[in-house]
């Protein structure tokens, strides 16, 4: 009798689905939308609309200027490409989102985030230890999750749809040990560093890349991120201990904090610092980051006066419309944003966000392209390898590429 009721059940259905395309109605298809004999009407609605991204990074707190660079990078892109028709003939959005560099908060905002089928991609967050808290939420969603600047050695390679633009630690200290070995001349080093995944990995990649030079790591001590004030404790440490220079990761407030404090305990020796390389810093650290003090040093992606028409042209159009540097962080974010909508420019006719968001990802795997000062390659792990400069600080109080020396070679 079941058999019966469903054989005539299956004639029904089908008698009704052929009166339904005959009269061009519609009905729901496999995937809960609507289809017709003309096509999706709810998938061409969708590739009409707007593109969304979301971007979250620290808009208040300990981390906000970073997040600001961040979103001033975006923003002016954004208005570069809707005044140039958008992506694909679409305008293109970009909400922001405040996790305070919490990653607790950057996991309730990326929980939320991902509910909504018509983000692209999300940008963000700013630190590594932010970004792994939410790999399995954006993994699980299958969006892609393209971060301007974590550099954990862990991060991208920790995901399918994770991606950095930040020069991995383990590129980055091994150019930061020679050049502290072959250009300064120090064979013995001290390290101060984050208790945080970021700044484990930094310290890691540092001693080992130093040591196989043939340098000796005499102090290595790590420090409470955003809590830690006095420094002094750490540096007489590596005072004692015979350390010809200072090595340090973290954050330029925290950087300068060591800088001024070393100085104050005759500290002459050189120290060097990522994320450094901004006028903040200067402004901070005034004449005890000269060259007569010691000298201070930073390796990073750009230089104030690197010699790009391109960067020359959009770091005066950033500086005049916000007021502050066209510095790294704000390159890799308008860098990422540029490479993957021209992919999609090229590669995303007629698809759907669900279908763009693959685009996204292939864009950032195994692919180079040309930043606004160098090219940078995104390997098949997500993780970003391009070249660096080595700035210092001369003695007029202003950050410039050291002279004579390659960290690319």
């Amino acid at each position: 009798m079941k058999k019966v009721l469903a054989i005539a059940l299956c004639l029904v259905l089908a008698l009704t689905m052929f009166a339904a395309c005959s009269n061009g109605n519609t009905t729901s298809d496999s995937n809960g939308g609507n289809s017709s004999s003309t096509g999706d009407s709810s998938q061409t609605s969708e590739i009409t609309e707007p593109l969304h991204f979301a971007h979250i990074i620290p808009l208040s707190g300990d981390s906000m200027q970073y997040g600001n660079v961040q979103k001033c990078a975006m923003e002016m892109k954004v208005e570069e490409l809707n005044e140039a028709g958008g992506v694909l003939g679409r305008q293109v959005v970009v909400d922001f989102y405040d996790d305070k560099n919490d990653p607790k908060e950057t996991l309730t905002l990326a929980t939320k985030v991902v509910e909504d089928d018509s983000i692209i991609a999300v940008f963000g967050p700013f630190s590594s230890t932010c970004g792994m808290s939410i790999v399995p939420t954006m993994e699980k969603a299958k969006i892609p999750l393209i971060s301007p600047t974590p550099s954990s050695s862990q991060y991208a390679p920790s995901g399918e749809y994770i991606f950095t633009g930040a020069t991995t630690q383990e590129i980055a200290q091994t150019k930061y040990a020679d050049f502290i070995y072959n250009y300064l001349k120090c064979t013995k080093a001290a390290m101060i560093y984050p208790a945080d995944d970021q700044g484990v990995d930094t310290n890691t990649a540092f001693c080992e890349a130093f040591e196989e030079l043939g340098g000796e790591i005499v102090y290595s001590e790590q420090y409470i991120k955003g809590s830690t004030r006095d420094f002094t404790p750490l540096i007489s440490a590596a005072m004692a201990a015979g350390a010809e220079m200072i090595n340090q990761g973290g954050t330029y407030a925290e950087i300068a904090t060591t800088v001024n404090q070393a100085r104050q305990l005759d500290f002459k020796g050189p120290i060097m610092g990522m994320s450094a390389s901004r006028q903040e810093f200067l402004d901070l650290t005034g004449e005890n980051s000269y060259p007569d003090k010691g000298g201070f040093y930073s390796m990073t992606n750009y230089a104030p006066d690197y010699p790009s028409e391109t960067f020359q042209a959009l770091a005066k159009k950033y500086k005049e419309k916000y007021g502050i540097e066209f510095e790294n962080h704000a390159i890799t974010t308008y860098d990422l944003m540029t490479a993957i909508c021209d992919y999609m420019e090229e590669n995303g006719e007629g698809k759907t966000n669900k279908e763009l968001r693959e685009v996204v990802k292939d864009a950032l795997t195994d692919k180079t392209y040309q930043g606004v000062i160098m090219k940078f390659y995104m390997t098949p792990e997500g993780d970003c390898d391009k070249g660096m400069v080595a700035l210092t600080v001369n003695d007029q109080g202003v950050f410039e590429m050291v002279k004579g020396y390659d960290p690319n070679k």
